[in-house]
C-alpha cells in the first residue's frame, strides 16, 4: 500500500503537494484548537513526515536522474575526444612522406624515402645517402626526424639517422655506444645518448 501510494502521488505532483500542505494545516490547527490530543500527536506527525518524505524523495529522484544524464553526457564527450585523438594518431601515422624533393643544379630531384640508407647532418642541410649517391636536403635534423616513419628509421647519433632495414649487425662498444654495420658494408658509430634505442632492437618480441 505504501509503495503504491507513493507511486500514485508521483504521477500527480500538484496533488501530493496540496495534500501535504493540507496535512500540515490540519495538524497545526488541531493542536491549536485542542482537537488533537497528546496521544494522537505522534500519529499526525508520522503522517505529515510521511507526506513530506514523498516530496523530498521525489525531488531526490529527479536530481539523481539529472546527475545520471550529466554523467552520461560527460562520458560521451570523453569517449568522443578519445575517438578523435585515435583518429588523429592514425592520420598522423599515415602522413609520413614517401619521397623528398631535393634541389640540385637548377633542377628538382625526387628521392624515395624507402631508398635512403642513412642520413647525416651537414650544418643547415642533411645529406641523404642512397647507395653510392648522396644528395643535400635543406632541412634540420630534428625536423626531418619528426617527419620520418619511426618504424622505418632510427636516430642513432645527434647527426645520424639510419634506415632500420639496412642494419646488418650491431657491435657493442666499451662505453655504451654501438658500431653499426650496414648491409653495404658502411660502418657508423652511434652516440651514447641513443644507446637505449639500439638496445630495444636487440630484444626480440617473444
Amino acid at each position: 500500500m505504501e509503495n503504491g501510494f507513493k507511486r500514485d502521488l508521483r504521477n500527480y505532483p500538484l496533488y501530493f503537494l496540496l495534500w501535504t500542505l493540507l496535512g500540515l494545516f490540519y495538524f497545526t490547527q488541531g493542536i491549536a484548537q485542542g482537537m488533537i490530543t497528546h496521544d494522537q500527536t505522534p500519529r499526525w506527525r508520522y503522517l505529515v513526515a510521511y507526506l513530506c518524505g514523498v516530496v523530498v524523495e521525489e525531488r531526490f529522484l529527479k536530481t539523481l536522474a539529472r546527475a545520471k544524464t550529466r554523467i552520461r553526457s560527460k562520458t560521451a564527450v570523453d569517449s568522443n575526444q578519445q575517438i578523435i585523438g585515435l583518429l588523429e594518431t592514425i592520420a598522423a601515422a599515415r602522413s609520413h612522406p614517401k619521397r623528398l624533393a631535393v634541389r640540385s643544379v637548377g633542377q628538382i630531384l625526387f628521392v624515395n624515402v624507402a631508398d635512403i640508407d642513412w642520413m647525416q647532418a651537414a650544418e643547415n642541410y642533411v645529406e641523404l645517402h642512397t647507395g653510392s649517391v648522396s644528395r643535400l636536403l635543406h632541412v634540420t635534423m630534428n625536423a626531418l626526424e619528426k617527419s620520418l616513419d619511426p618504424e622505418m628509421f632510427i636516430r642513432v647519433h645527434r647527426s645520424i639517422i639510419v634506415n632500420l632495414g639496412r642494419i646488418a649487425t650491431l657491435q657493442p662498444g666499451d662505453h655504451g655506444e654501438y658500431l653499426i654495420t650496414l648491409r653495404d658494408g658502411m660502418r657508423l658509430q652511434s652516440g651514447r645518448a641513443y644507446s637505449d634505442r639500439l638496445r630495444a632492437l636487440i630484444n626480440n618480441p617473444f
